[in-house]
């Protein structure tokens, strides 16, 4: 009897759970993804940045282009969208530092084919700052509803150049003339006393004697005396000189690397000098070979 009555039970069980199962298929609709696109605006992307994004302060108004891009996470440009640029402190309040084209503290633009939109930017003069200062270009978008994307992008603006350390090196510092030239890496490092490094910044470079006259010895890649870089996101610009050739010497000689900072409105660039010894004449080198202790103990 028992054993009927666990029979009954179990075939009970079972056909109440093909049931819901057979129900469940029935009823259960197909899965549906979210959309990538959403309701919100976290699927799209917007990128600020500042062209340079260091500004110097002096007699004129350094300028810098600020360049803003909309997309959707995929990459696919938005077009016809308005962007509102403000200038903003390093504590998210407005700033009165310096304005947009147009004379304006706070810009809008429609986005083009490509989802972007530029606009020019003009930072303050010497005399409305009263030490170097950091600033902000903060833009936004309105988006559906009540909700809005925003970015920003830093922007420094160097009031004394004396808060700037601008170095130059040349490694090797020394190179020999003979049947083909000798060469040397030149690197510019451009940075605030804070160790900001300071990007896309001009520095030109050119060969000179020691009191910085130009000096037509050797040159710089592509047969140049004088090239112009822009500093990277290290704060740095390099270049090779290619020495000269020993029939181009008569002697041993000393050249000058001398390099300046372009600063619009600037009265003292930021300058260095570094040296490059050429050798051309071997005998007037001497190698010293020495050793401490000059006697050891075989134990």
């Amino acid at each position: 009897m028992r054993k009927m009555r666990s029979k009954i039970k179990l075939t009970i069980i079972l056909s109440l759970a093909l049931s819901f199962i057979f129900f469940s298929s029935c009823k259960r609709e197909a899965i549906e993804e979210p959309s990538p696109f959403g309701p919100s605006s976290f699927s799209i992307l917007l990128n600020v940045t500042a062209s340079p994004n260091v500004l110097f302060a002096g007699d004129t108004r350094g300028a810098t282009t600020i360049t803003a891009s909309l997309k959707k996470y995929d990459g696919i440009p938005l077009s016809n969208k308005t962007i509102y640029f403000e200038i903003r402190d390093a504590f998210g309040a407005r700033a009165d530092v310096g304005y947009f084209e147009g004379n304006e503290t706070v810009k809008s633009k429609v986005t083009d084919g490509n989802g972007a939109v530029t606009v020019l930017y003009y930072g303050p003069l010497s005399q409305e700052l009263t030490d170097n200062t950091a600033l902000y270009i903060y833009a936004h978008v309105a988006w559906e509803g009540i909700e809005s994307l925003s970015e920003l992008c830093p922007l420094y603006v160097v009031r004394d150049v004396t808060q700037v350390i601008f170095e130059l090196s040349a490694n090797p510092n020394v190179i020999f003339a003979g049947e083909t030239r000798g060469s040397s890496t030149i690197t510019a490092t451009l940075k605030t006393t804070t160790d900001i490094p300071l990007a896309n910044q001009t520095v030109h470079l050119e060969i000179t004697d020691s009191d910085g006259n130009k000096i037509n010895t050797g040159y710089f890649e592509s047969n140049q005396l004088v090239v112009t870089k822009v500093t990277d996101q290290n704060g740095q610009v390099t270049t090779t000189y290619n020495g000269p050739l020993a029939e181009e010497l008569t002697q041993n000689t000393t050249i000058y690397i001398t390099a300046h900072v372009a600063w619009e409105g600037c009265e003292s660039y930021p300058t260095d000098q570094c040296a490059i010894n050429i050798i051309r004449d071997v005998t007037g080198a001497t190698l010293e070979l020495s050793a401490q202790p000059n006697v050891l103990f075989a134990g």
